[in-house]
């Protein structure tokens, strides 16, 4: 049994990390930033909106919008 709750959590994981991947990508092309920057704003979209990272990376990508709010901010190197 533990080993296939280890096998899903992995798999949700992996999942989570494509997905906030993709949503890197988005907000990359869209802005012209570099990777950790892109991370950092999604970062910022969790906490400052108190949702999940992986659940706004998924907006993010069903959506192919950053939420407007945030996305008008600078970005810290």
């Amino acid at each position: 049994m533990s080993s296939a709750h280890r096998a899903e959590a992995l798999q949700a994981a992996v999942s989570s990390r494509h997905v906030i991947g993709m949503a890197q990508g988005i907000a990359m092309e869209r802005y012209g930033i570099d990777q950790q920057q892109s991370f950092e704003l999604l970062r910022r979209l969790s906490s400052t909106t108190n949702v999940k990272l992986r659940d706004v990376a998924a907006q993010i990508v069903e959506t192919r919008v950053v939420p407007h709010e945030r996305a008008s901010e600078s970005v810290d190197d």
